[in-house]
């Protein structure tokens, strides 16, 4: 796996600590480098509290200095999303290196008990220090609220229905999934609900349970802000929502006559296709695409909360083993925390932090 801290700190990158006549880009560049160069020897430094698989290495680390309060809190939320990034981006390649013996090289398999209970602890630190820190502090120190849809005021839920409407109702596309419509094909890092759904067969008066899936845009941002209202009295409070909670929200919206009984939200990573270097690049993007269609799940992230009977249902359909399957308390796809950054600090400000 190639380590992209250890790219960033270039002895090339160095600029003097204090410079009042800088310019912002000059200022900005400085800041990239030293943060980069400071992760980059605390990784070279890093030795692990507790056992893990050596090529984890990366991850673990991120992982603890994302806990370390003495960090700004941004920064703190930067590198989670730098800890999931790299985390994802390991099994990704892993997948696709199966026959480099040279890349194995102390790389546990991918669905061994080891690795698999040492990338569940990585998750749960995660999702319980965004659930008890961070975004509370977020709350606390900038005054940004993560919100959940059903919490807001009725002036803001009517104004999230006209957004839902414009932006992102036109971008869905409900997939029945039963014995006339095969499971679907889900792409790696997509994000989806699955949602299950109780309507009646004609001519049956029972209600039958059945399945689809809605995939949550890749167009949309993850985070969406809610816009201050006339009257709104939340002082300096700022109000944002995950997109997929929107989404979850207006769920019944699509599926008119029929009653939405839960819906789960899950994402797959598939191993990326390598190549060899002889094959031209442009020429090998249809080859580089079935091949894409073709491989197998690697890792299933899925909402805790889904039934046991539904989740082997889920993972057959899938064809994820056991040891692929990671039940997570929390929100998934850690990845792109960044545009939560964005939001709150505006991007002149974000652009010092990154």
């Amino acid at each position: 796996m190639t380590t992209n801290l250890h790219l960033t700190a270039n002895p090339a990158n160095r600029f003097p600590l204090g410079n009042p006549g800088e310019g912002p880009a000059r200022s900005r560049q400085r800041r990239v480098a030293e943060r980069a160069k400071s992760l980059a020897v605390g990784l070279a430094r890093y030795r692990a509290a507790t056992l893990m698989p050596g090529a984890l290495r990366e991850p673990h680390y991120l992982c603890d200095e994302s806990h370390n309060s003495s960090r700004p809190l941004l920064e703190r939320l930067r590198i989670l999303g730098l800890m999931a990034t790299s985390l994802d981006q390991f099994c990704v390649d892993q997948g696709g290196d199966e026959e480099d013996d040279e890349a194995a090289f102390d790389q546990p398999a991918l669905f061994s008990d080891e690795f698999c209970a040492a990338v569940t602890a990585l998750l749960s630190r995660s999702s319980r220090l965004l659930r008890t820190e961070l975004l509370p502090g977020l709350a606390q120190e900038r005054g940004a609220l993560m919100r959940q849809p059903a919490t807001l005021t009725r002036e803001q839920r009517v104004w999230l229905r006209s957004f839902f409407q414009a932006q992102i109702f036109p971008l869905l596309t409900p997939l029945a999934i039963d014995p006339g419509h095969p499971f679907p094909f889900i792409s790696s890092y997509s994000l989806n609900f699955l949602v299950q759904l109780r309507g009646l067969k004609p001519g049956s008066p029972n209600a039958a349970p059945s399945f689809a899936r809605i995939k949550v845009p890749r167009l949309l941002s993850r985070f969406v802000e809610v816009p201050r209202l006339e009257g709104d009295e939340s002082g300096d409070e700022r109000s944002f929502l995950w997109s997929e909670e929107v989404v979850r929200f207006f769920l019944p919206d699509l599926f008119p006559g029929i009653s939405v009984e839960n819906a789960w939200l899950f994402r797959v990573l598939r191993p990326l296709p390598i190549l060899s270097p002889e094959v031209d690049n442009f020429a090998s993007q249809p080859v580089l695409h079935q091949r894409h269609l073709l491989s197998s799940v690697v890792r299933l992230d899925v909402e805790a909360d889904i039934p046991e009977r539904v989740l082997n249902w889920l993972a057959h359909h899938l064809g994820v083993p056991e040891n692929g399957i990671y039940p997570i308390d929390g929100h998934i796809a850690l990845f792109q925390l960044t545009d939560l950054i964005n939001l709150v600090e505006g991007s002149e400000a974000v652009r010092a932090l990154i």
